[in-house]
């Protein structure tokens, strides 16, 4: 590299802001202004160095690594860059691209402001193609994590654990049902997480038996939720309770109330037949 290259990035970049200098004495030269022969002779003097250049590009920074071999411009720069928006591949292939421009363009010759007008050009797709990834994050971002939780338990009797699942799904802005007795059955909607935290709150109590039957989980918008709710809140079921202490109810009219809510597939996962016609 050439003093009158350097002087032409330290007149566009900001010394060691935008533009550093990875050799103390020439930066020292650079800060004075000192002539083109004092430069020169320390570039001779120097053999191998490295610049950085923080290279901006839409409101963005590229850092550029540019290594100068002793005997250049006869032999070429390598050049590399880094870059937050920029995959690995990416940053792959910029470099590869840099090498071939170079290699085809500045043979032998002093190369770099060639180097500096070709760079947006290139970066441009790089730009273009992040703002789409985040954009795509973005919309990512604002879906919502809708799911329906089908639970099973030997049974469901203690009046204080009834209590805790609708003062839990209420909290939790649950829609669904609870059905005690023998055997147990719930079923919970919502935003995931709220579900997941009713089921660690559920799972924590003392029971015989109870497990997760089945998990539906649907990606949506925040303002669609409704549109896959099964439930329009949640309640305590009474289907005709009967035998010793009203602990058995109705599975027929169970059956009814799924079908009811587009759920009758529901009853044969839990019992394993479909029901009474």
């Amino acid at each position: 590299m050439t003093s009158a290259e350097l002087l032409m990035l330290s007149s566009i970049y900001e010394l060691d802001k935008e533009f550093f200098v990875e050799d103390d004495y020439i930066k020292l030269l650079l800060q004075e202004s000192r002539s083109d022969d004092c430069l020169e002779k320390a570039l001779e003097a120097c053999g191998n160095y490295r610049l950085r250049l923080n290279f901006p590009i839409e409101e963005r920074y590229v850092m550029f690594l540019i290594n100068v071999p002793y005997g250049y411009p006869k032999t070429s720069i390598d050049v590399s860059c880094q870059a937050s928006f920029l995959s690995n591949n990416d940053v792959s292939e910029v470099r590869f691209a840099i090498s071939d421009y170079l290699k085809k363009t500045c043979k032998n010759e002093l190369c770099l402001s060639e180097l500096i007008a070709y760079i947006p050009d290139l970066l441009t797709k790089y730009v273009d193609k992040s703002k789409s990834v985040i954009n795509r994050e973005v919309a990512i971002n604002s879906m919502c994590r809708f799911c329906r939780l089908w639970i099973y338990s030997h049974h469901i009797y203690s009046k204080t654990k009834r209590k805790n699942i609708l003062a839990w799904a209420s909290d939790l802005n649950l829609t669904g049902f609870s059905l005690p007795g023998k055997p147990g059955i719930i079923c919970a909607e919502g935003l995931k997480e709220n579900v997941d935290e009713f089921w660690g709150n559920i799972r924590a109590l003392n029971w015989k038996k109870i497990q997760v039957k089945e998990t539906e989980n649907f990606l949506t918008n925040e303002n669609n939720v409704q549109s896959h709710q099964k439930f329009s809140g949640f309640e305590e079921l009474a289907l005709n309770p009967h035998g010793q202490r009203n602990y058995h109810m109705d599975l027929g009219m169970l059956k009814q109330y799924l079908i009811n809510h587009n759920c009758q597939n529901i009853f044969s996962l839990y019992f394993g037949v479909d029901g009474c016609q």
